[in-house]
């Protein structure tokens, strides 16, 4: 009876995802070496973003998200056009 190798590389497989599951956090690991290697850990501070900046981001967001919904409405459009055309040129080639 065959399949033997592939249930056993099946097992091996989940065995290891769960060994990965269960180590732990990958962020923690690496977050370390963000650190300076001198011993001394500093804290990372980030600024913090004003009203007008968010303002300005999400107006671009809002934007770009605009801008990718046209593009794919055209796409869309465009390809719905072809397809037509091309069953149609079938139907009178093939005398439907």
């Amino acid at each position: 009876m065959g399949g033997g190798g592939a249930l056993d590389a099946m097992n091996k497989s989940l065995k290891q995802n769960r060994a990965m599951m269960n180590s732990g956090s990958g962020f923690e690991k690496r977050k370390n070496s963000f650190y300076s290697s001198s011993g001394n850990k500093q804290k990372w501070v980030f600024k913090k973003a004003t009203p007008a900046q968010l303002r300005r981001i999400n107006d671009k967001m809002v934007e770009l998200r605009q801008a990718d919904i046209r593009r794919k409405a055209i796409v869309l459009v465009l390809s719905g056009i072809v397809s037509i055309a091309l069953i149609w040129a079938a139907l009178t080639f093939f005398g439907f």
